[in-house]
């Protein structure tokens, strides 16, 4: 009976330990991947890190970046996928694995990829349905052969054709990179692939870095000209922390009410914040990565991170926030922001119909706040004549709440009128009082000089 109880205990005992075997990895799974999932970036800064952080972002992989001198094999655990600009984590992330993108020459090179070199010379670059000419001062080196699904073409000027990327599985290259023109939109197309995704992104209008100072009234012109023409726009505001109750700043939010009712969709900008990337630990960087997907932040140019001293910069964003809520704007958020492009890159790209059409990943358009009626109407015919098609940011699921309630700003604020002061009194006494002195100095030089004469002839003259 004790051997049937003893081997009754035993069997109970391996079945918890399978269960837990089963059960506990899942929920560390469960708490570890509760959070969305964040990948590696290995790159430094003379390679354009933030031009390519960019990028993945808009590609929708949120991503914590870190240079070669930063990097150790012992990362790659903690994330989905890795990105590289440099040689050595490829080979640490075959091993692992672990998928990878392989992004300019240094990056190579990649198994069953082969490479030709173009010392100089012109080449243009395709991408469903657009292209773009291009000239290579220095000589690169051009995918010639790889297994796998081809992103995008290269074609020189004698005719020979090149694949801009290749997919190879969970592998992906593209060792023809530059981050300004086709080449950077032909890359996100890549790495969509290499995530899986598939069809066409969105391409938005910006109006970017606007502060309460911005010309107010040439701003309510560029949404009335934009909303009569059609033209969906985003208006990307500076946070402001402080004297959130002035008027100018009730002005400056009755002025956003008025464009987000003609259609504008109103985003919060990044605050800029300068650091050096050995000032902040991995862990803090990937922290902050999981901090703007839950909608503290918004990573959308420069990273943030934490406050060295004084009030902490999470305090005065969210006194930022509540004061535009406050006043009915209805902010969106944006996490992950669509890939940026000037006027001029959208210019130097061609597309091979009229409708020009959207790219493989999300894009906008960007303008500084107009100075003129002149430039606002340039860049209206700029939208209009290359057929864009343009969508509105965030949907239309605000579309019943846009108002504008016309509150006169003045009418709630009681102004005194500041006394004037005037120093005419004080001048005209120290005038008087100078002419005296001066007619004082003077008599006691008349008096000095008669003493002085009478002296000097009693010394030198005889009677």
């Amino acid at each position: 009976m004790n051997g049937l109880v003893k081997r009754l205990g035993s069997a109970f005992l391996c079945l918890c330990l399978g269960f837990g075997l089963l059960v506990l990895p899942g929920s560390a799974g469960e708490a570890q991947d509760g959070q969305r999932p964040v990948s590696l970036l290995v790159c430094d800064e003379q390679d354009g890190r933030y031009r390519l952080e960019a990028l993945l972002r808009a590609c929708g992989l949120p991503v914590v970046s870190v240079s070669r001198d930063e990097y150790s094999p012992g990362l790659l655990p903690g994330y989905e996928r890795v990105i590289t600009t440099d040689n050595r984590p490829y080979r640490d992330a075959l091993e692992a694995g672990v998928p990878v993108f392989c992004v300019g020459q240094r990056s190579g090179p990649v198994q069953g990829a082969s490479l030709a070199t173009l010392e100089r010379g012109a080449l243009t670059l395709r991408l469903d349905g657009h292209s773009q000419q291009l000239f290579a001062r220095d000589p690169v080196e051009l995918l010639a052969q790889a297994p796998g699904e081809a992103v995008g073409s290269l074609t020189l000027t004698s005719g020979e054709q090149f694949p801009f990327a290749a997919v190879m599985g969970e592998v992906g290259y593209a060792p023809f990179y530059r981050g300004d023109d086709l080449s950077a939109l032909a890359l996100a197309a890549a790495v969509r692939r290499w995530m899986g995704g598939q069809g066409e992104g969105q391409m938005y209008v910006l109006i970017d870095e606007i502060y309460p100072f911005t010309d107010l009234a040439m701003l309510c012109l560029s949404a009335e000209r934009l909303h009569e023409n059609g033209i969906p726009f985003i208006l990307r505001i500076m946070p402001v922390y402080d004297n959130l109750d002035y008027p100018a700043f009730l002005r400056y939010a009755q002025v956003l009410r008025y464009a987000q009712s003609l259609g504008g969709t109103v985003v919060l900008h990044d605050p800029i914040v300068l650091y050096t990337d050995k000032d902040e630990p991995i862990d803090t960087r990937k922290e902050r990565v999981r901090a703007a997907l839950e909608g503290r932040f918004s990573l959308q140019r420069q990273p943030v991170i934490r406050q060295t001293g004084g009030e902490p910069i999470e305090t005065k964003l969210a006194r930022t926030k509540k004061a535009l809520e406050d006043l009915g704007i209805l902010r969106m958020d944006m996490a992950l922001p669509p890939l940026e492009l000037t006027c001029g890159q959208l210019g130097a790209i061609e597309s091979d119909t009229r409708n020009f059409g959207t790219f493989a990943v999300d894009t906008m358009v960007t303008f500084a706040p107009f100075e003129s009626e002149e430039e606002l109407d340039e860049a209206i015919g700029i939208l209009n004549g290359r057929w864009l098609s343009l969508s509105r940011y965030g949907g239309e699921r605000f579309e019943e709440e846009l108002r504008y309630d016309e509150i006169p700003v003045d009418e709630q604020f009681e102004y005194r009128k500041k006394e004037e002061l005037s120093f005419t009194a004080f001048f005209a006494g120290a005038n008087k009082l100078l002419i005296l002195i001066v007619l004082i100095s003077a008599g006691v030089f008349v008096l000095m000089l008669t003493f002085g004469r009478r002296i000097y002839r009693n010394k030198f003259y005889k009677e």
